[in-house]
């Protein structure tokens, strides 16, 4: 049996803190579920004039936490990649400027 090497040690540390800080991200989306559920509501009585009920309220809430943790690993795949192409300064400024442009005409349109 070979020996535990200081390589492995530190691949297996990085391994469990990046689980440790997944299980932590999710443990924040979760902590405001009342506050997030109650500006959906009011947000769709806004629109619809009616309130959502509350197997609607935890299914748009399943989404949006769902939504937050496959954005986190989509980023987190595809972060590395950029990183290569473009370098990590510039790939940050490209996203950045690029996410902001999709987050205005979001914006833009759902008014």
């Amino acid at each position: 049996m070979a020996a535990v090497t200081s390589t492995l040690v530190r691949s297996v540390f990085a391994a469990v803190l990046g689980m440790f800080y997944f299980g932590y991200n999710t443990g924040v989306v979760n902590a405001p579920a009342a506050s997030i559920q109650q500006f959906t509501n009011l947000s769709y009585h806004s629109h619809y004039g009616t309130y959502l009920n509350k197997a609607q309220q935890d299914t748009i809430f399943t989404i949006i936490t769902s939504a937050f943790i496959v954005g986190g690993m989509v980023g987190a795949m595809g972060g590395g990649f950029v990183a290569d192409k473009i370098g990590r300064k510039r790939g940050l400024i490209v996203s950045q400027v690029q996410f902001g442009k999709i987050a205005e005409i979001i914006l833009t349109v759902s008014v």
